[in-house]
């Protein structure tokens, strides 16, 4: 299979294939109140089953589809293999083992980082944008998360009914890395 390739347009992502996009900022409620609880945080959320999860802020991110990917012999589970995206080879991984979950339909590859130095999960669907307050920031969100995956979680936030665990993508990707 070829990857294929459009740019995110205005309408959303129903009609975008593959999407470059930058990690929106801050920002702020319309009432301008100087309460900090108030203050809005829009950042991508991607699932991963019944695990959410938000990319950094700021990172460069892309969703890439119908990805040829090449497995490697005795990689570890978590592994899934190496992709040519652009002329860069680009590690993908799945956190499904770790996580404790065996049938998960992935669709997507979400690559952190810049195709030169990132690397890609493979998620369920397409990133939506979750918007977070200060107040809804949780102490201990994480402790949900394997022991494996806790050092790679800046902090939670329980929005929507969901809790939504921020990504340290470096971090991460450096833990996958190692694990055997």
């Amino acid at each position: 299979m070829k990857s294929t390739s459009s740019t995110i347009k205005s309408t959303g992502f129903e009609q975008a294939e593959h999407i470059a996009f930058q990690i929106p900022s801050i920002i702020e409620n319309a009432d301008e109140s100087p309460n900090t609880s108030h203050l809005a945080i829009r950042r991508y959320g991607f699932s991963i089953g019944s695990f959410h999860f938000l990319a950094p802020q700021g990172l460069f991110c892309e969703l890439l589809v119908d990805l040829d990917i090449t497995p490697l012999p005795n990689a570890p589970t978590h592994m899934v293999g190496l992709s040519n995206h652009r002329g860069n080879i680009i590690p993908i991984y799945t956190l499904a083992p770790l996580l404790g979950l065996t049938t998960i339909k992935n669709k997507y590859a979400y690559l952190l980082g810049q195709p030169e130095d990132g690397a890609a999960l493979l998620i369920n669907d397409k990133p939506a944008l979750i918007d977070l307050t200060e107040a809804e920031m949780l102490a201990h969100g994480h402790d949900k998360l394997p022991t494996l995956l806790n050092d790679c979680v800046e902090h939670s936030h329980n929005t929507k009914g969901n809790i939504w665990h921020a990504l340290d993508h470096k971090s991460l990707f450096r833990k996958l890395a190692s694990v055997r």
